[in-house]
């Protein structure tokens, strides 16, 4: 975790994704990914993206607030593919 961002940003992107996180894991609650298939789409990339920066950079509080999004979370981090693009600390 890392105080990189401005103060602004910084309080904005947390504001913005702060709404979406308890919507994330109550639809995990019940569902493998964000749209409920058995396979995962864009919609869940987006979101691990967006979560490994937010993670990264400002905060990682969310893993212990949201049981079924940090499941989610670490299972798509464990994917080869994911694994690749992850930056090294």
């Amino acid at each position: 975790m890392g105080d990189l961002a401005p103060a602004y940003y910084r309080k904005k992107y947390e504001t913005l994704i702060n709404r979406l996180l308890p919507i994330f894991n109550e639809q995990l609650r019940s569902a493998k990914y964000l749209l409920e298939g058995e396979t995962w789409t864009a919609a869940d990339v987006a979101a691990l993206c967006s979560l490994g920066y937010y993670s990264f950079r400002l905060n990682e509080d969310w893993l212990l607030l949201y049981p079924y999004l940090r499941d989610w979370f670490n299972r798509l981090q464990e994917r080869e593919s994911v694994k690749s693009t992850i930056p090294k600390k």
